[in-house]
């Protein structure tokens, strides 16, 4: 999510165009936001940064700092407020389009902490979605939401997430135009966790799949995408035709 707000920011200032790019996180500091954005941008180890393995380095210093340069001033505003309501993000979005015109993308993170009334979770979380969504209608904007998946994909055999292992998912599926999910097999086989291989999508060093299971204006598939965990960056596998998941669950 922080790599394609700072693709549409920087589409943006190149274009001059009016707009911002609007980041609810709820869970993540500005600052760490920001700090992720730079070191995923300049593919740079957070980690080994954090614990002085850079220390001397150039290269990578040089790196930091000429994306430094490229971040500052990006139209993106980060509201890190500990406690957020969809009323409190729809009166704060409506400043910023007082100050800068349009949002092309609000992305908030994530669904389960936006504090929204309800007799229990489901019933909160059901209201977010609608809300979410009447927002993204009122001003004209793509909202992305964050949510989070159940431990349910955890008991089938590739882990391969699908649309009802997604929390609240009956709101989600009602609500949302567009719903991808992630699954990074290769990350569990680095883990160490056994997994049955996905005839569709099998465990590859350096990929992994975005599977849209809803698009109200496409097709339903999956994109295999690059993943370079180490940086948290994704790159592009150069395939634009979704595929096809074949296969049972084990």
């Amino acid at each position: 999510a922080v790599q394609v707000a700072r693709n549409v920011a920087m589409r943006l200032r190149e274009k001059k165009a009016d707009g911002v790019v609007a980041i609810n996180s709820i869970e993540m500091t500005g600052s760490s936001l920001v700090g992720r954005m730079i070191m995923s941008a300049a593919e740079i180890d957070s980690s080994l940064f954090r614990t002085g393995g850079y220390k001397g380095d150039k290269v990578a210093i040089s790196r930091i700092t000429q994306e430094v340069k490229k971040h500052a001033g990006l139209p993106i505003v980060i509201d890190d407020s500990d406690i957020l309501s969809s009323r409190m993000i729809g009166v704060r979005a409506a400043g910023l389009i007082s100050t800068y015109g349009s949002i092309p993308l609000m992305i908030t993170d994530f669904a389960e902490l936006v504090s929204d009334s309800g007799d229990n979770q489901e019933q909160r979380v059901a209201r977010v979605f609608l809300n979410s969504r009447a927002l993204a209608k009122r001003l004209s904007c793509t909202h992305m939401l964050l949510s989070q998946l159940s431990r349910e994909v955890e008991r089938t055999g590739s882990r391969v997430p699908d649309m009802r292992h997604l929390r609240y998912s009956g709101m989600a599926e009602a609500m949302g135009d567009l719903i991808a999910l992630i699954y990074p097999p290769y990350q569990y086989v680095k883990r160490g966790i056994k997994i049955t291989s996905h005839p569709s999508m099998p465990p590859r060093q350096g990929v992994s799949y975005f599977i849209f299971v809803k698009h109200k204006e496409g097709d339903t598939g999956f994109l295999p995408m690059g993943w370079q965990d180490v940086y948290a960056l994704w790159t592009d596998k150069k395939k634009t035709k979704l595929g096809e998941i074949r296969g049972e669950e084990e």
